[in-house]
């Protein structure tokens, strides 16, 4: 659960990096 988690904050992290200019 704990995993799953943290790779769900990681890689809403990086869409968000992603879209910034």
């Amino acid at each position: 659960m704990v995993s799953y988690t943290l790779h769900t904050t990681f890689s809403f992290c990086t869409w968000t990096s992603e879209i910034r200019p």
